[in-house]
């Protein structure tokens, strides 16, 4: 046993593990326990009826879907439930509600940044359903259906990441099969997309800048890498700052340096074209919850104090970084939070992998540089974003960041610590990692049934 461990691919090793536990993920996760998975739910379902956006109805935004999936929702609804602990009977006679699809209403969906979301994120869960409508299942069945969907393209988008990247395979195992982003690659949350394809997008460059067995970056090369940069720019806008990790791409690959700089403008613009485009037309579609927040008006206080945000940031920072780490980590839908030693231990674990997981690439400062800048503006345009269409005017922290916002970009601050001046190869290390895993993920699914369920 151990000894095939050894000998196992990390690749490997990940879809077993994320099958088995993705799988249960999606079995025991009450409906609607995912944070916002609602909304989500009857997103995807509009997409499956050919909605490309929610419709403007009233001065709101609105998804068409069936009087009994609006049913559903409030009798699974969370917040009924005292600590969110569903009475197993309850759902069970869930699966009884018809889907009914001729009877349907409009449920407005304008306070919810999801509006905004273009379908791509929507695409392989909307396809699960419409099969589901095709045999009129009930409503709950899906949910399930979208779930699995979703779950299948994490599954692959991540496996081709970990294979294709020639650098940090195991951390890039050890971050897919956190708790947090299992939990959520087997939801209907649009996350679930956009984690995966972003790991596929780093992946793919760092494989195009080290792998020295890829010479040449073809034109087909380029149309892929834009294509994926496209479609996680249209999953979470910010994003997109990915694409100047282009930059780490050794000129000669591509002929020289005028073509890298001529690739990247025709991407870069081309990318910032079709995302204004959608802005454009979809931004009136989002209503801020909040009566104090107005995304002109924080824009107006921003540039009328343009020292205060960098305050503003450093200051949330400071406050709550442990609790974005929490909830990166170790952070269950709604109402859970696993304990401490969950997310320190593996931190702890990330970063010693991060350390040893290794072999003869090489990477320079100027390309630290990249990783580290590409991370940085990520983050801050994470924390602008929600400054601005999420907090109130004026107020002295930001509101709305959670700590899974980060998942994405992880493995760029892992990448930094990569360090072969360490020669000493630590035996039995991806045995260790594998068993870590298997024990978090195992704690962690008994975890759920604990806090979740009444029997």
């Amino acid at each position: 046993m151990i000894f095939r461990l050894r000998n196992i691919k990390p690749e490997t090793a990940f879809i077993i593990i994320a099958l088995i536990y993705g799988l249960s993920f999606l079995v025991i996760v009450p409906p609607f326990q995912v944070i916002d998975e609602q909304t989500h739910f009857f997103r995807a379902s509009d997409v499956s009826e050919g909605h490309i956006t929610p419709e403007k109805v009233s001065g709101g935004a609105v998804v068409t879907i069936t009087d009994s999936m609006l049913d559903a929702a409030q009798k699974l609804d969370v917040c009924k439930y005292p600590q969110g602990r569903i009475p197993l009977t309850n759902i069970t006679s869930a699966f009884s509600i018809p889907l009914n699809k001729t009877s349907t209403v409009h449920q407005d969906i304008s306070i919810y940044a999801i509006v905004t979301y273009p379908p791509i994120p929507y695409l392989a869960s909307a396809l699960g359903m419409d099969v589901g409508k095709l045999f009129n299942l009930p409503v709950l069945f899906l949910l399930y259906i979208g779930r699995l969907m979703n779950l299948i393209v994490w599954l692959l988008l991540i496996y081709l990441a970990i294979r294709i990247t020639p650098v940090h395979k195991w951390v890039l195992f050890l971050l897919a099969l956190m708790p947090m982003t299992i939990f959520q690659g087997a939801s209907l949350s649009a996350d679930s997309f956009t984690i995966a394809v972003s790991f596929l997008v780093i992946a793919i460059f760092l494989k195009f800048a080290f792998d020295e067995g890829k010479k040449v970056i073809t034109n087909l090369d380029l149309v892929i890498l834009f294509g994926l940069v496209l479609m996680l720019t249209l999953s979470k806008p910010f994003y997109f700052i990915l694409i100047f990790l282009f930059f780490l791409i050794p000129s000669y690959k591509l002929g020289n340096r005028r073509k890298i700089l001529l690739t990247f403008a025709v991407m870069f613009l081309s990318i910032m074209a079709i995302e204004s485009i959608w802005y454009i037309a979809t931004h009136t579609l989002y209503v801020p919850e909040n009566y104090k927040t107005s995304i002109q008006g924080q824009m107006s206080y921003i540039l009328s104090n343009p020292l205060v945000f960098p305050s503003v940031m450093s200051h949330t920072l400071w406050a709550n970084s442990c609790t974005y780490l929490i909830e990166a980590v170790g952070h269950i839908g709604w109402v859970i939070f696993l304990p401490r030693w969950v997310t320190y231990s593996y931190v702890a674990v990330l970063m010693a992998a991060a350390l040893l997981d290794k072999n003869e690439i090489r990477i320079s400062r100027k390309q630290r540089f990249v990783i580290a800048g590409t991370f940085l503006f990520i983050c801050f345009m994470i924390f602008a974003v929600e400054y601005v269409a999420w907090t109130p005017v004026g107020k002295s922290t930001v509101g709305g960041v959670q700590g899974r916002y980060f998942v994405p970009v992880a493995p760029l601050l892992f990448l930094l610590f990569y360090n072969n001046r360490i020669k000493k190869q630590v035996k039995g290390l991806n045995v260790f990692i594998v068993i870590f895993s298997l024990v978090i993920l195992s704690f962690t699914v008994f975890t759920v049934l604990r806090r979740l369920y009444i029997f």
